[in-house]
């Protein structure tokens, strides 16, 4: 498997333009459950194009984006620079360069998986304030829909290390691991996108196990997810249906 920095270079404009972003109703929470205030600090690791950050950041939070990859991290940067209260560092999870007990709240939206977890959560308790608060968000797809049931097979069949980095590795059963005992709570949201056949195309290129333009594996997926698309859309769209999941609590001592 390749270095996961730099698994994405390639693929940021799809990544910016067609990942899904987060319900309101979550960010809400997320900031309720973490009782900030003006002086507050969000510590965002792993906040690639800044579509996490940008939500935070448009809620009045002061928020240091932590990403290592410089292409999504330009991204990010590019949207949010003009917002005072957004910083960007180029670091990684397991070293992140901010100082000892300085942040009350750490996010990972969609980057905890692609984490050394032996190294990253000292880290985490390094940099978090006395009684800091740790949120992993996810956006789960619903593989349970006929659709995706039938998307999930083309990336099974042309994407060669789909089960081996696939978020999914990380089973919600395994994150309290992660969280002070019994402190941990869980909130799920619905969450969509509706994508004509263009967007639902860029919508796989955006995930770093797509195979890439220009190879035969690409090639034929184009042409099945061509057939599927066909056979799921209604009104020349098709519904990208997610289940959006916060897990927040004290980290684990």
């Amino acid at each position: 498997m390749s270095n996961p920095v730099d698994r994405f270079s390639s693929r940021v404009a799809d990544y910016d333009k067609y990942r899904p972003s987060y319900p309101l109703d979550l960010i809400n929470k997320l900031l309720e459950q973490s009782n900030l205030n003006q002086r507050s600090v969000i510590a965002d690791i792993g906040s690639g194009t800044g579509i996490f950050s940008e939500l935070l950041v448009n809620q009045g939070v002061k928020v240091i984006g932590i990403e290592p990859n410089d292409a999504m991290r330009h991204s990010a940067e590019d949207k949010l620079s003009h917002k005072v209260n957004f910083t960007s560092l180029k670091a990684t999870a397991e070293s992140t360069c901010l100082k000892e007990s300085s942040v009350d709240v750490i996010t990972a939206a969609q980057s905890f998986h692609w984490f050394n977890k032996d190294k990253t959560i000292p880290e985490f308790k390094r940099i978090l304030k006395p009684n800091g608060i740790l949120a992993l968000v996810w956006n789960q797809r619903c593989v349970e829909q006929d659709f995706q049931i039938a998307y999930d097979e083309i990336l099974g069949a042309y994407a060669k290390d789909y089960d081996s980095v696939n978020h999914k590795n990380l089973k919600d059963n395994e994150v309290p691991q992660f969280f002070d005992s019994n402190r941990m709570e869980t909130y799920t949201y619905n969450n969509e996108q509706l994508f004509d056949y263009e967007g639902l195309l860029g919508r796989m290129r955006s995930s770093s196990y797509c195979p890439l333009p220009g190879t035969t594996e690409y090639s034929r997926l184009v042409k099945e997810l061509e057939v599927v698309f066909n056979q799921f859309s209604l009104h020349g769209q098709v519904k990208f249906k997610y289940k959006s999941s916060l897990f927040i609590g004290p980290i684990c001592c």
